[in-house]
């Protein structure tokens, strides 16, 4: 078992630095240093603004349901797969020792995302709730036993039956919040509740392997989990594991009318691909979101004009996109048309872009002049800077 393990975990991890090339690319360590300093400086303007140390319910119940959030940013890992229900079945019997590996594999993850929470969390705590750096400790320590706890009874899941149900999960979760909660406004309960549950998942983990392991709730739940890292994946490029169904809508085809073969291809190609019509709605509105919440007016255009940048540069390779049609090459129409056409399509969608990018600025620093500012600004690179991409990229 500790062979099978070591050779899926090396593959695993060969798979997801693969893909994490591709989501952590150039542009969007830019946006992302942009876009946390943005967050950070709302965050200290927001701090300012709230009562020192004034021990508010809300801001508990708040800090419990930050804390509470980050118990279930990082799942456990079994890397089971559907072969693995015919080929390892005689091994059942071992199966608790390669769940054991996985466990301690994924934990150190889950334990570190658990910390950079708690880390966001410690202004908050400090400002607002009114507890010391040295009690702010005791938070610390306790969502981690609860990240371990809920690593054992997803483990344990996979032998018990009850485990898998949606009210022992929602039950667990439930139960974690009020543990939270308690050692928030009372210590003591906190403790009682938390060595309850600690002490009801050691003796359900010694009788574990009396029960038959559960080889479709195993197999499902970890085909479920690598989906959303696959869908995550799938923003920044082509996933095969990620299929999608296409279904025939005949009265969206009057916003699909194209003057030309090219105009034809490239709106249809933009809107039912994935990968431009689902990446420009969702780059837009991500960019509208963070711009909303950021109350700077120079910052959030900044913001604004590198998301805009980053998206057009995006969908630049709409312009390939037919390039290994044989027949894209028999029409009796020159490069000229081609690039007219795209042009035309991604002015448009950018413009749209541009509007709603604004629109979040104008809201967000409750300035239309900022807002209006920044729209000129977009609708500037829209004509020239695009024109000038799509033509470089054409050229190609």
């Amino acid at each position: 078992m500790e062979e099978i393990w070591k050779t899926r975990k090396e593959r695993y991890q060969k798979q997801q630095l693969k893909y994490l090339r591709y989501v952590f690319n150039d542009n969007f360590v830019l946006a992302l240093f942009f876009l946390f300093g943005g967050l950070a400086y709302a965050y200290a303007d927001f701090l300012k603004v709230l009562p020192l140390a004034s021990g508010h319910w809300i801001f508990k119940l708040t800090l419990a349901l930050v804390l509470w959030s980050g118990l279930f940013l990082v799942k456990f890992a079994s890397l089971l797969e559907k072969a693995d229900v015919v080929f390892l079945s005689p091994l059942d019997y071992q199966m608790a020792t390669y769940l054991n590996l996985a466990a301690k594999s994924s934990l150190p993850l889950a334990l570190t995302g658990q910390f950079l929470v708690w880390i966001c969390a410690l202004p908050f705590i400090v400002t607002a709730v009114g507890f010391s750096y040295g009690q702010s400790l005791v938070f610390l320590f306790v969502t981690a036993t609860l990240k371990i706890l809920y690593h054992n009874f997803a483990l344990q899941a996979h032998y018990y039956p009850k485990f898998q149900t949606v009210t022992y999960r929602w039950g667990l979760r439930i139960l974690a919040l009020a543990i939270l909660i308690s050692f928030v406004t009372f210590i003591p309960l906190g403790i009682l509740l938390l060595f309850g549950l600690i002490l009801v998942l050691a003796l359900s983990k010694r009788q574990m392997t009396k029960h038959l392991f559960a080889w479709n709730y195993a197999v499902a739940i970890e085909a479920q989990r690598q989906m959303g890292l696959y869908r995550l994946y799938n923003l920044f490029t082509d996933v095969p594991m990620v299929k999608s169904s296409v279904k025939r809508r005949k009265y969206l085809d009057i916003f699909l009318r194209g003057q030309s073969p090219y105009a034809y291809l490239f709106v249809r190609g933009f809107a039912r691909k994935e990968e431009y019509a689902n990446l420009w709605l969702r780059l837009t509105m991500l960019t509208f979101v963070i711009t909303l919440f950021i109350d700077n007016g120079w910052l959030a255009g900044l913001i604004a004009v590198l998301f805009y940048y980053m998206l057009a540069l995006q969908l630049l390779p709409l312009s390939k996109r037919y390039d290994e049609i044989v027949f894209t090459h028999l029409y009796p129409l020159d490069t000229t048309v081609k690039k007219k056409d795209l042009t035309k399509l991604l002015q448009k969608v950018m413009a749209l872009s541009a509007f709603i990018m604004a629109l979040g600025v104008g809201l967000g620093s409750q300035s239309w002049a900022f807002g209006g500012g920044v729209l000129v600004v977009l609708i500037l690179l829209n004509q020239g800077l695009l024109k000038h991409l799509i033509a470089r990229k054409v050229g190609d």
